[in-house]
């Protein structure tokens, strides 16, 4: 019973933290943001999270290249089927790029996160198990625009 409110828990906090805005990699999101995040997951040789920024204003905006990075983005990876345990968390730092991408409307930028390097054990758990990751990045624009947008949701990974 403790494995369950350990995983009710988690998913409470990410949430109520991210403010959430669920997109995956075959939805759009249906919202009048002025940009949003789709996330697509690529299991084969390794484990690649592609993360795609789109602009869905009617006007040119400006982001930090760095905007898809580490820098804003938070994962935790949490164990499935029955070993309801959390491998670890990722806590990224803000880490302001000078260097800007500007996307027209219509426009999208995207960034992969090998995840490899921030869970070392994820190939061997998924081995074992499904393991459960929850995202949650903080979109923002350069100050001339003065934007932010948190989106987050959840990946299941299959066993492998």
């Amino acid at each position: 019973m403790g494995k369950v409110y350990f995983i009710f828990g988690v998913l409470v906090v990410f949430f109520c933290i991210s403010n959430v805005t669920v997109a995956s990699d075959d939805c759009e999101e249906l919202s009048d943001k002025a940009f949003f995040v789709n996330v697509k997951m690529e299991q084969k040789n390794s484990l690649k999270m592609t993360l795609r920024l789109t602009n869905s204003s009617k006007e040119t905006l400006d982001f930090y290249d760095n905007v898809l990075s580490r820098d804003f983005l938070t994962l935790v990876a949490v164990k499935g089927g029955g070993y309801e345990e959390k491998l670890k968390d990722v806590w990224m730092i803000e880490d302001y790029s000078m260097s800007i991408i500007r996307l027209k409307p219509g426009e999208n930028f995207s960034h992969i996160i090998h995840l490899d390097q921030y869970f070392p054990s994820l190939n061997n758990v998924l081995k074992k198990t499904n393991v459960i990751l929850f995202w949650s990045i903080e979109v923002k624009t350069t100050p001339n625009h003065n934007m932010s947008e948190r989106s987050g949701g959840y990946l299941v990974l299959q066993k492998m």
